[in-house]
């Protein structure tokens, strides 16, 4: 380029350059005081900041797939990130109402992964879940209740069409550790040909909230831990843990499910029929 056609060319280049400059060393500021070197920054890279300097930012890694250290998770979404806030998903929200709409906290406010629920005072929710043919299972979850009360929120394992009782799962401690989370675990029974799923509630109306859930894993036990927690072959007659208003809040919800969700392919009549909306759909695709 000739410079000589555009005389305040270099002038614009050298202001270019000096903005360019001041910007950088603007965001080379920090707040803590301690004197930074120059080291690697990356993952297990060495602490540099002077004993006692105040921390201005934590930097984590996080998949957004979630924990996939659990491939054998019964769980179908434990970590919340293929979920939407309503609908056919693995997780649902409900209310006095009906079913309402599941909100999320994003992000390092979560245990794993970048998206876990935030469950409103008064909410309940459930998450589908397969189960062994036989034995049982361990359930583990994490909560984080502002208040730090662990027993905020209630954890139950148990069955959507209400033909056996459920598991209840506990919290390891009374109150959240320093970061906040609290713990449930638990050992629950076998509910295979049933519809299993994760109830979670709040205590009462009057907790803080909205209280986070995270991490929700169920496992097969092992088979030397294996236990008889085999459903009853009389329905009803499985002895249940669950109180009567956590059983009237199951059923429900299992009854608004039967009224609202889809269960399998719908008749061929209704589809073929002349008033049907999806007479155009493919016919070869409906047997």
């Amino acid at each position: 380029m000739n410079h000589a056609k555009f005389p305040g060319i270099s002038h614009i280049f050298l202001l270019a350059a000096f903005a360019a400059f001041a910007g950088l060393a603007g965001c080379a500021k920090t707040e803590n005081p301690a004197v930074v070197a120059d080291v690697d920054a990356g993952p297990g890279g060495p602490t540099v900041a002077e004993p006692g300097a105040p921390i201005v930012r934590t930097v984590v890694q996080r998949s957004p797939f979630g924990n996939l250290s659990i491939p054998d998770n019964l769980v179908l979404d434990g970590d919340f990130e293929f979920t939407g806030r309503s609908g056919q998903m693995p997780w649902l929200v409900f209310g006095n109402s009906g079913q309402g709409t599941l909100a999320f906290a994003t992000g390092g406010a979560c245990r794993s992964g970048i998206r876990c629920a935030a469950v409103p005072a008064g909410s309940e929710m459930i998450g589908w879940m397969a189960s062994p043919k036989s034995g049982g299972m361990n359930v583990s979850l994490w909560v984080k209740p502002p208040s730090g009360k662990c027993d905020d929120l209630r954890v139950s394992i148990t069955d959507m069409a209400g033909s056996i009782g459920g598991d209840i799962v506990r919290s390891e401690t009374l109150r959240a550790g320093t970061d906040g989370w609290c713990r449930f675990n638990g050992d629950a029974g076998n509910y295979a040909g049933q519809q299993p799923v994760v109830y979670i509630a709040t205590a009462n109306n009057r907790v803080q909230g909205p209280i986070l859930v995270d991490d929700v894993v169920a496992r097969t036990l092992p088979s030397t831990l294996k236990k008889n927690l085999a459903a009853a072959p009389s329905p009803g007659s499985r002895p249940s843990p669950l109180d009567t208003e956590t059983l009237a809040r199951v059923r429900f919800i299992g009854e608004w499910l039967r009224a609202h969700r889809i269960f399998g392919m719908p008749e061929r009549s209704t589809i073929e029929a002349p008033d049907s909306r999806l007479i155009d759909a493919p016919r070869q695709t409906i047997r």
